[in-house]
């Protein structure tokens, strides 16, 4: 038998071939990734129970809660609470409601029939206006934490002597059944209505209440306590319903009567509803305010004293005082501030560059010789040959453009008033029925009425240079290269260099630019009894062109004072700042550079507002309002946009009507009125209303006749259309410098002065 082999062990080498593994379509897609690590707390989250989730979700709510009550309770507690009252009837009077639910019977002094302050009680400052007074109420609201809104308890009518019980019962279920009627006061007037609406367009606070007022005075003395208690259930349900559906189901709200203890609930109610609404403030009022108490002059300075609100205040920031415009601060707290910090200029206006290549300010020589005289305008429409046809036609005023416009707003008689309003209501309803039509002048020729238009194929697509024959006054205006990077930049800016926390007591020094407008800030503060002083970011004292996306309301057909022309002297509150405004009027394009003109604000339909004024960083709420009506708003809306370069065309048409027509050929009359203006404007296409383009190709006649070209055979019914564009832009208003600081080295003549840049007191004055 063969004997066994001997096995002989030996180690496996490192140099063993490894063949490739398998790799799915899984894992080729994943190759190279880095696995993040999930936390230890989104496991658990995953593996607890559903009402382990929801108990975790409400302790998260509770944290955070906690966290803002916390915030809210480490203000100081001296630091009042105000509190804005809204009247919705016009049997309450705003200042007496105030002292006879804090039991304040003495005598008004006279200079507090115009303060903004009703009262104080309870740690707690009630501010208010007027029934129906829209600005007011909505000045008071900008600072107010919480707003009060009164409606007076239903009551029959006065004029009723005696009141049996089936007269009771019907006003009884007449009011639970439809909460108001013929016997009994509406829950809110009209003038209220337009209120409210005002106020939820500039966003209220977080903290809103209804209350019912009584007056026992003002109780009939018949009625007895079954009927008493009956009328007070119908008011209950009635403000309960009315609360409900203006501003939700809950809205909490009391019944207040002549007592003290309805300061107490007052007071008690918006501690409550402050700690529940912390940090819910509107966007726009995320700034820092200064709630002045106390206002002295020194020359151009003014010693001020208040609280600091909404957000910490920097030292470093202009301060807008109203009266005076914008102020530095030089001194806080009795420390002075270095100057190198303060860098921000307190004139709005840009120093003009006199070496531009498009400069339209004017030059030295009619600076020194003044407004043009008739034989000086005669001497330099000599001149003008020498120039091409659209630069002559730039040097001529702007306010002449137009046969059917008039912006002069003089002073005039009550019969011409009148005349005025008729006159803007029949462009307002011919304007509505013809929009941009207008007929060629017989006293002038077509080519020299029209010269500063052009035509564009395309409003969207054509070509138009911004920067194309500025009027003088942009040569005072600011541009921002990037809006939107600078308003972040600056609210970031604000925000890391807060000095002076919220609720903070401070004490300040501010530089006015001139003593008038020192004079006027102490003035009104004499009258208003205090000031709300917003800090204003890096940029927003300069000057440039504000655009604003607005809505009016319906016009009813006796609210004349709602017709609103372009150009037109208006107020505009813009965020905490209000000026005087001659506007314009734009369609809100989606798309393209260009935005079409026009010449009304119309009812139910939003249009953009642009108008001189300083730059504001949004959001930030809008508001025009009427110069001989100032407590009916014209329209509301937001900040959209601050760019001088937005193109605003004005459209005019040119209309003709065929005097024969043949296939594709026709003859047009009654659009020029010589055959030099056909030859003009020949290059320019024209269309038809029923969508057919032509083109002129000779003249016809001496009586402007010519004959077109068309791309398809027309009705005889049809109209021939010519449209021209120019661009327009809004106006200075008159004594509008002081509100804007907009001065300038140069010294108009007396006549410039009182059209465009009067004084050097203007704007500051407006700017409130």
């Amino acid at each position: 038998m063969p004997p066994k082999l001997q096995r002989h062990h030996r180690a496996s080498s490192s140099l063993k071939q490894q063949n490739k593994k398998h790799k799915s379509l899984s894992g080729k897609k994943l190759a190279g990734r880095v696995a993040v690590k999930k936390g230890h707390s989104s496991r658990a989250a995953g593996s607890l129970s559903k009402a382990a989730r929801v108990n975790r979700a409400k302790q998260l709510q509770r944290q955070a809660r906690d966290a803002l009550i916390k915030k809210r309770r480490e203000l100081p507690s001296e630091v009042p609470h105000i509190i804005c009252v809204v009247p919705l009837s016009e049997r309450i009077h705003t200042r007496a409601f105030v002292r006879r639910i804090i039991n304040e019977e003495e005598q008004m002094e006279e200079d507090m029939i115009n303060s903004m302050i009703l009262g104080r009680c309870e740690n707690c400052i009630y501010l208010g206006a007027d029934h129906g007074d829209v600005r007011g109420t909505l000045e008071c609201a900008a600072s107010a934490d919480a707003i009060l809104v009164v409606m007076a308890s239903p009551m029959l009518d006065d004029t009723s002597t005696t009141h049996d019980d089936a007269d009771m019962e019907s006003c009884f279920s007449f009011v639970s059944s439809s909460g108001k009627g013929q016997t009994l006061l509406d829950a809110r007037s009209i003038e209220a209505g337009r209120v409210l609406d005002a106020l939820k367009s500039q966003g209220c606070p977080a903290c809103v209440m209804g209350s019912i007022w009584t007056d026992p005075e003002a109780l009939m003395t018949e009625m007895t306590e079954k009927q008493c208690r009956k009328l007070e259930a119908a008011s209950d349900s009635l403000a309960r319903r009315f609360f409900g559906s203006e501003f939700g189901e809950k809205l909490p709200w009391k019944r207040l009567d002549a007592s003290k203890k309805s300061a107490q609930d007052v007071s008690r109610l918006v501690q409550t509803q402050l700690t529940k609404m912390a940090g819910r403030e509107p966007a726009w009022r995320h700034r820092s305010v200064l709630l002045a108490e106390s206002c002295f002059r020194q020359h151009n300075y003014l010693n001020i004293s208040g609280w600091i609100r909404h957000a910490s205040m920097s030292t470093t920031n202009l301060l807008h005082v109203p009266g005076a415009g914008a102020t530095r601060i030089i001194q806080a707290q009795g420390i002075q501030i270095s100057s190198l910090e303060n860098e921000e200029s307190l004139y709005m206006a840009a120093e003009p560059d006199t070496i531009a290549g498009e400069q339209t300010w004017p030059e030295e020589e009619e600076i020194v010789n003044g407004p043009v005289s008739d034989h000086s305008s005669k001497k330099r429409k000599k001149k003008l040959h020498l120039e091409s046809e659209y630069q002559a036609a730039w040097n001529f005023d702007s306010d002449s453009d137009d046969n059917t416009e008039n912006d002069q707003d003089d002073d005039m008689m009550e019969t011409e008033a009148d005349e005025k309003t008729q006159e803007k209501r029949r462009k307002y309803e011919e304007d509505l029925q013809f929009p941009d039509e207008v007929d060629t002048p017989e006293t002038m020729t077509a080519r020299e009425r029209f010269a500063r238009y052009r035509f564009l194929e395309s409003i969207r697509n054509s070509e138009w240079d911004p920067y194309e024959s500025l009027p003088r006054q942009y040569a005072a205006v600011y541009q921002l290269p990037d809006y939107q990077l600078a308003r972040k930049r600056a609210l970031d800016e604000s925000q890391l260099q807060g000095h002076f926390p919220v609720g903070r007591r401070v004490d300040f020094r501010l530089e006015c630019c001139d003593e008038r407008a020192a004079e006027r800030a102490q003035e009104l503060f004499i009258q208003k009894k205090m000031l709300v002083c917003p800090s204003l970011h890096r940029h927003e004292n300069r000057l440039s062109v504000l655009h604003c996306l607005v809505r009016a309301p319906a016009l009813n057909i006796e609210q004349d004072s709602k017709i609103v022309k372009s150009k037109q002297l208006i107020r505009v509150h813009v965020g905490y700042r209000s000026w005087l405004a001659r506007p314009i009027f734009s369609t809100p394009a989606l798309s393209g550079k260009k935005h079409k003109f026009h010449k009304f604000i119309q009812p139910n339909e939003s249009c953009i507002v642009s108008f001189y004024g300083p730059t504001t960083f949004g959001p930030a709420p809008v508001f025009l309002y009427n110069i001989d009506q100032p407590s009916i708003t014209i329209a509301s809306g937001t900040l959209l946009d601050v760019d001088p370069s937005r193109i605003i065309l004005k459209r005019i048409i040119l209309t003709g009507i065929p005097a024969r027509s043949h296939k594709r050929k026709a003859v047009v009359k009654h659009m020029f009125n010589n055959p030099e203006d056909v030859r003009y404007f020949k290059p320019a296409q024209l269309s038809t209303k029923h969508g057919l383009t032509a083109n002129i190709l000779e003249p016809l006649g001496t009586h402007g006749h010519f004959k077109v070209a068309l791309s398809k055979s027309m009705a005889q019914s049809d109209t021939f259309l010519l449209s021209l564009y120019k661009r327009v832009y809004p106006k200075l208003p008159p004594l509008c410098d002081s509100v804007m600081n907009v001065t300038t080295d140069y010294q108009h003549s007396q006549q410039e002065e009182e059209e465009e840049i009067v004084s050097s007191e203007g704007l500051i004055a407006s700017l409130i």
